[in-house]
């Protein structure tokens, strides 16, 4: 019945990774790793597409190691997360791609997005910018070539927050209007 867990150190706890999909009821989950081998990464993942009321979803690293992540060939696809998700944070995670229950219809309170894929990809940016509530963005991209993109008047119209790694950035007129911290 636990629906709200905050943890740090869960490298420590070896089952950790395999028995949190037990905890159905989970609506906020945060927690925080100096470092994980890729099969509890995958096994992680694996266990958060059990989670299907969850409103909250950080993962992170404990700020130990500068920008650790581990990388794991898990898409989330499985994950059909309630549409009451606001907040969705893996940047230490790397992904195979966006996935495609991100989008205006599947999760529109979303207010916090961070990511980190293998390839980011122009059509995933324009889904993105189609979150109505959406205000901070963290999107990463592992790929070595950038990809390019140019924010229009018609997306992102709340967004606040902007951070990407590997995206080169065009604004046009009248775009991101309420844009304060800017961050590439």
């Amino acid at each position: 019945c636990l629906e709200e867990l905050q943890l740090y150190s869960v490298e420590k706890c070896p089952n950790f990774f395999t028995e949190v999909r037990k905890l159905t009821k989970l609506r906020v989950l945060k927690i925080y790793f100096a470092e994980i081998q890729e099969s509890a990464g995958k096994a992680l993942m694996e266990s958060l597409c059990n989670l299907h009321n969850i409103h909250s979803l950080t993962v992170l690293d404990d700020g130990r190691q500068a920008e650790y992540s581990v990388v794991v060939n898990h898409s989330l696809e499985d994950l059909a997360p309630c549409t009451k998700l606001y907040e969705l944070n893996l940047l230490c995670i790397v992904i195979p791609r966006v996935p495609s229950w991100i989008n205006h219809l599947s999760v529109p309170l979303l207010s916090r997005l961070g990511l980190h894929v293998d390839a980011v990809e122009v059509r995933d940016v324009q889904t993105i910018g189609r979150l109505p509530s959406l205000l901070e963005l963290g999107l990463w991209s592992k790929d070595e070539k950038n990809v390019s993109y140019t924010f229009g008047s018609n997306e992102f119209h709340k967004l606040r927050w902007l951070l990407t790694k590997k995206i080169e950035i065009a604004v046009g007129e009248g775009a991101l209007p309420m844009l304060e911290l800017l961050g590439y």
